[in-house]
């Protein structure tokens, strides 16, 4: 990889570019290696301008929101991750919101409170960007993003900028059209309907104390580890077999939700792993249920 090319292409066309950046740095779980090239696009247009670049000279590329999904390897990133920071904008059109990829969730849930709009309630709370949150469905508190998009813009595998429908999006538990096909989301439609304004706040304030009161938030982690198998929780198998405070190097199952592997002491990307692969196979060997991942792995 021609590092001083990539360097000077982000120049020519005013892309903010970062070299040798720590991973911990940028993700919820606070572990990863050093990533070589971090470029920040601003606009649709300078999107295109580094895809384009990338594929024709066919080098490696992630595109990352906040990374709070995400498992990142003690190796780092060997090629460009795209952070989709930049790429933000929120505009309300009476009950319809449209934002942009690298909206946070808790700035578009700000937005929908100060504009009366309910039923993005759930969804307040939940790190990351829209762009991830779109691309695995995310959901919390029964609700999900499939609930409340109306539209998608995205890029296809030829930087064709396009537009489809909710009911054309295969949204399903924490998958959709874009994470199959790896699309790049660029912004979403939102429909919600119109609300009382303390009502909203004190829904979210409710799902905001649940959330604290459930789930381990002082220590670094990617919210819930495994998907939610087809009868029953995660972590209720997993405390079944008795690993709830089982650790692997600074890495450890929660004991506030067994649901969450957390980086509870200095945890390496590998001690992550080992814990992962751990749980796994034990609660394969005593319940003969497959545990999935949700986090994504890089």
């Amino acid at each position: 990889m021609q590092i001083n090319n990539i360097i000077e292409f982000c120049s020519k066309n005013e892309i903010i570019v970062k070299q040798n950046i720590l991973l911990s740095e940028l993700t919820s779980f606070k572990v990863g290696g050093i990533a070589d090239i971090l470029v920040y696009p601003s606009n649709v247009k300078q999107l295109v301008f580094i895809l384009n670049y990338l594929k024709d000279n066919q080098i490696t590329f992630f595109v990352m929101g906040k990374g709070s999904n995400l498992l990142c390897s003690d190796d780092g990133y060997r090629g460009v991750i795209i952070k989709t920071d930049c790429l933000s904008n929120i505009e309300v059109n009476d009950n319809k919101i449209t934002a942009m990829v690298g909206d946070t969730l808790a700035s578009i849930a700000r937005c929908t409170l100060n504009n009366c709009l309910s039923g993005f309630e759930f969804a307040a709370l939940i790190p990351g960007s829209l762009g991830g949150a779109i691309y695995m469905n995310a959901g919390a508190y029964g609700g999900e993003m499939k609930d409340i998009v109306k539209k998608v813009t995205y890029l296809d595998e030829n930087q064709n900028l396009c537009e489809i429908e909710n009911n054309k999006c295969e949204f399903g538990y924490r998958t959709s059209i874009f994470k199959k096909n790896k699309y790049i989301i660029v912004s979403v439609e939102i429909e919600l309907v119109k609300g009382d304004y303390n009502q909203i706040k004190d829904k979210m304030a409710l799902l905001a104390f649940k959330r604290k009161s459930k789930q381990p938030l002082d220590y670094g982690s990617a919210g819930s580890t495994f998907k939610r198998p087809i009868d029953g929780y995660a972590a209720e198998l997993i405390e079944r077999c008795g690993l709830k405070g089982y650790t692997i190097g600074g890495a450890c199952v929660s004991e506030k939700h067994s649901g969450f592997i957390i980086n509870k002491n200095n945890a390496t990307s590998l001690d992550i792993s080992n814990l992962i692969a751990y749980v796994k196979d034990t609660v394969y060997k005593k319940t003969g249920i497959i545990l999935e991942l949700e986090v994504i792995t890089l």
